[in-house]
Formats: structure tokens, sequence, C-alpha cells
């Protein structure tokens, strides 16, 4: 186990989870500066939803009620944060559902969960109803079909990043840039500022809730391959400050990513493990058109978390012996 595994698991369960929602606080509340009474709405049914299934799951099936350790509190507010604003409420409270029976209680409960919890009851939301969760790229088509509602929205999204980033580029100063850090145009209620995202990373950081290699490894090479694949020139042409600049990238890096249920354990593995996707994020961000690419890109190498972990621990285990003998 890791030095950072080993700082975590000395923790109570309700400790790290309190420093987690103290961390989420400057982005939730910056959601609800920005979105009002809707934005506020969603949170709390997102979290009531949590909450709720895993009481009466736990009663349900006779065992020790949990929900006092804030683990469901924070899946329900990760969920809110990473919707759009515009969804019915019964988007929010069937995902918290999901992601708190489906992933955490049908897997054993907080810390065995395999994937992280609110993002695949993100992409479960938006597989089975895609057309609710784009409702304004739906209504702009007026009677398009789903697929086509889709096309469109990829198509306009893709047009409104590509004109944002050139207004950006064609006079990139420091307050430009300063500006994009702290407050951008966001779909999703929790990603519109950089700086509340970093200041709850960086008081995790401080805490020692989370380990600097994930997120680090994670955000460089999201950069590096944003520059390596991400221009409309060509390779080797993406711009770095404002392809990095985004609230999703930083969400998931420092949010997500670093879940330690769903995450390795040793120093390598997690190198790897940040680095492979940041690098699979960007990779869906250009070719699937996808903004949300890194959310994806986390929940597919989440399954691969065991074979790095073991690919690790047996280079541990064989330097180990070498020593010894």
């Amino acid at each position: 186990m890791s030095k950072s595994k080993k700082i975590i698991s000395a923790r109570s369960t309700q400790s790290i989870m309190r420093d987690v929602l103290i961390a989420l606080l400057p982005a939730a509340a910056f959601g609800i500066y920005q979105n009002k009474v809707p934005a506020a709405l969603i949170i709390l049914v997102s979290v009531a939803g949590s909450v709720l299934s895993e009481l009466i799951w736990e009663l349900i099936c006779h065992r020790t009620i949990t929900i006092s350790d804030l683990s469901a509190v924070v899946t329900g507010l990760i969920l809110a944060l990473i919707l759009p604003v515009h969804v019915p409420l019964w988007i929010p409270a069937l995902g918290s559902i999901f992601a708190t029976l489906v992933v955490k209680q049908f897997f054993g409960g907080v810390g065995s969960n395999f994937m992280n919890p609110a993002i695949a009851a993100k992409v479960f939301l938006m597989t089975s109803w895609t057309a609710v969760l784009i409702k304004p790229a739906v209504d702009a088509v007026g009677g398009a079909s789903a697929a086509e509602a889709v096309s469109a929205a990829s198509g306009a999204a893709e047009a409104v990043s590509s004109a944002s980033q050139a207004v950006v580029q064609s006079a990139l100063t420091l307050d430009s840039v300063w500006k994009l850090f702290l407050n951008q145009s966001a779909q999703n209620i929790g990603e519109a500022s950089v700086a509340a995202l970093l200041l709850g990373g960086l008081y995790l950081l401080i805490r020692r809730v989370i380990s600097y290699k994930i997120p680090l490894s994670f955000i460089a090479s999201y950069a590096l391959m944003t520059w390596f694949i991400g221009g409309k020139e060509g390779m080797f042409t993406g711009d770095v400050i404002t392809g990095t600049l985004s609230g999703v990238l930083f969400m998931a890096a420092l949010f997500m990513a670093s879940d330690p249920a769903s995450s390795p354990s040793h120093f390598g593995s997690q190198l790897l493990f940040g680095a492979l996707c940041g690098s699979l994020a960007v990779v869906f961000k250009v070719y699937g058109y996808n903004g949300e690419g890194a959310y994806y890109a986390i929940i597919v190498m989440n399954l691969f978390v065991p074979l790095i972990d073991k690919l690790f621990s047996r280079r541990a285990f064989n330097a180990s012996v070498k020593e010894a003998i």
C-alpha cells in the first residue's frame, strides 16, 4: 500500500468526506451564484436522493446505517455539479439513486466501488435520456430525432468552443486568461470556475485527502496531448492555455480521478493512471467531439485499475526480492 493510501486509511471515512464537502463548497457556491434557484434545487434533490436511497437500502437489507459518514452526501453533490442546470428534477433524483445503489451499495458500500459513482450515473443518464440532458440543442433543431439532436449539439458545441478559443487566442493577454480562470461559460453547474475548483483541490492536498500524483499527471498529460493533437491546423498546434483552463478537466482530475476506492494505490501506477486519463480525455474531446471527455476517460480507466496496480505491485515485489538477495 502506498504512503498516501496509508494516510487515507488511517483516517475515518466521515473525516475524509467532510473535507471533500468543504473542498466542493466553492464550486457549488459559484454554481448557485451563477444559476440561482434551479442550481440549488438540483443540488438539494441530488443529495437527498443519494442519502435517502442509501438509508432505505440499508434498512431493507438490515445493514448498519452509514449515512452519517457523509459519503452519500458527497456522491449526490458531485453528481449535481456535473449536471446541466436545465434538467428536470427527476434527473438528479434518478441519477443519485443509481450512483448510490447500483455503483456503491451493490458492490459493498463506500470504498468498494470499482468506478466513480457520479460519473457512472452521468453516463447512465446521458445514455438513457440524451435529449433531456441536451435540451437546448434539441429545442434548437425542433422536431429532429435524438440522433440528429446529438449531432447538432456536438456540432454547436464544437463551433462555440472554436469561436471562443479564437477570440481568446486573438488577444491572449494576462487579463483574458485571468477572466477565463475565474469564470467561463459552462453548461454544468460546478464547472464554471477553475479558480473555485482549484481552491478546493488545494484544500484536499493540504489536508492530505488526495495525493498530488494523479491530478498532476492527469493535467500535465492533458496539456501535452492538447498541444499534440488539439489544434485545427494539424498536430503540434493545440493551444495549451485555453485548452487546459477547463472546469471539466479540474473537476475530473481533482475530485474524481483521485477517488481512493477506484484509483490505483502505488506511486508508479498512480502516475500512469493519471497520464492515461489525461491523454484519453483529449482523444475523446477532439475526435469524439465530447467536451466531457475527461469524465468518460476516468470511467474507462477505472476498469483497468486492477491491471495497472498488479503490474506495479509485481515490479515492487521483484525489486524488494532482488534487494533482499
